[in-house]
């Protein structure tokens, strides 16, 4: 099933003059895009699955939900127009970004199209998660009046 995967890199790493791919034990490939945008490429049984990993939530767990509430509420905006998802990885804090595509059906300039456009929507999550803190509403606070 990798096969569909392999193929369209190696046309992918031919058309476009770069070297192989580097591949794990696992079967995940590893490649840079844009000089700096690391995203990970693997097939599992009919999909090919493109991923970037963002960075850990804050260690405060309020400041951590009210940035997660932040995303969430971006991501759904993004929703309509973006294919990807944001996600948190399994057992960590960390922010996810994948897309799923079919593997069998999967032409390469389909497969070109889907990596850039992945790769445009994970700087996009990398600048926007990079952003100050100080760029969210302030926490509410309680209004005390005096007569």
């Amino acid at each position: 099933m990798a096969g569909e995967l392999d193929t369209l890199l190696a046309q992918f790493t031919e058309r476009h003059g770069l070297t192989k791919a580097q591949i794990d034990d696992s079967g995940r490939y590893f490649m840079l895009l844009d000089g700096d945008l690391e995203v990970t490429v693997f097939q599992g049984g009919d999909r090919i699955y493109l991923e970037g990993h963002l960075e850990s939530l804050p260690a405060d767990q309020r400041k951590a939900e009210e940035l997660l509430g932040h995303y969430l509420r971006l991501h759904l905006a993004r929703l309509r127009s973006k294919q990807e998802v944001l996600s948190l990885e399994p057992g960590s804090d960390e922010l996810v970004l994948f897309r799923q595509l079919p593997a069998r059906s999967l032409t390469i300039t389909e497969f070109e199209q889907a990596l850039e456009d992945f790769a445009n929507s994970l700087e996009f999550w990398i600048n926007t998660v990079a952003e100050p803190a100080h760029t969210l509403a302030p926490p509410p606070s309680i209004q005390m009046l005096f007569p």
